[in-house]
């Protein structure tokens, strides 16, 4: 939880989605843990690649750099 805060700075709507899909994705392969593999593979396939340039902006500009 401390590094999907730490990515998205608290935005709300962001910490949302990563939640979404962490959730969607442990209910395909019927898991009950997640990954940091998980966390970036959502982030990199599902967020930072949607067509979607009011979130692009807020995570090149107000988010730390993914991954550090």
């Amino acid at each position: 939880m401390d590094k999907i805060y730490q990515l998205t700075t608290g935005h709300p709507a962001l910490i949302q989605t990563i939640c979404y899909e962490l959730v969607r994705i442990a209910n395909m392969a019927a898991r009950k843990n997640m990954t940091m593999d998980d966390l970036e593979t959502i982030t990199e396939e599902q967020i930072l690649k949607r067509d979607n340039s009011m979130i692009n902006i807020f995570w090149t500009q107000f988010c730390m750099p993914l991954f550090q």
